[in-house]
């Protein structure tokens, strides 16, 4: 788990913070596996955010039909649309 303090939003508000460009890789090449992993390419990097946040679709749409001249098209909403998310380990 990460180091968390409070800052007022006064302060947050008027500071920018400078963060580098890039991040150490210190886990990844510590270790033979993770590190033959980023060798090859086969490491998957994402930048930013607190969490990873996956869009889901788990129903099928009931309302689905072919549609002519004047038919009428079915809106009733659907459910089956969501999202995973999952933080980051440490």
């Amino acid at each position: 788990m990460g180091i968390t303090f409070s800052v007022p939003d006064s302060v947050l508000s008027t500071t920018l913070a400078n963060y580098k460009g890039t991040m150490e890789d210190e886990i990844f090449k510590a270790i033979p596996l993770y590190y033959k992993l980023y060798e090859t390419g086969n490491k998957r990097t994402i930048s930013g955010g607190e969490s990873i946040v996956v869009p889901l679709m788990y129903g099928k749409n009931s309302t689905v039909a072919g549609y002519s001249g004047y038919g009428i098209i079915d809106t009733t909403p659907q459910e089956g649309i969501s999202s995973a998310k999952f933080n980051f380990a440490s």
